[in-house]
């Protein structure tokens, strides 16, 4: 292994950190099987939550984050939530963070 961890393994480790602050947030929170443009599904009392994860490792210093407009168009708009994580970012001092 050349060290560099595969963009599905960055996507999958995001989601579940993403589940995770929401369990400690006291949602109940749960990863979907089949990635259809939400990856995560949330509860809190009698409110639903969908959320999609995007997570990308600093590389470089430009970021492109695609997402799907048929995947919010058939999901409920008003409780979905989009949830972008730029790793270790804050490790290369000439990168500042934007979002367009």
């Amino acid at each position: 292994m050349n060290g560099k961890v595969s963009t599905q393994y960055v996507g999958e480790a995001g989601a579940h950190g993403v589940a995770s602050e929401l369990l400690f947030r006291g949602y109940n929170a749960s990863i979907t099987s089949v990635d259809e443009g939400l990856d995560i599904v949330a509860t809190r009392g009698p409110h639903l939550y969908n959320t999609q994860v995007k997570t990308a490792n600093v590389s470089e210093c430009y970021y492109y984050f695609a997402f799907n407009l048929s995947s919010f168009e058939k999901s409920n708009q008003s409780n979905t939530f989009y949830v972008v994580i730029l790793r270790d970012w804050q490790q290369h001092s000439s990168c500042s963070a934007s979002l367009y």
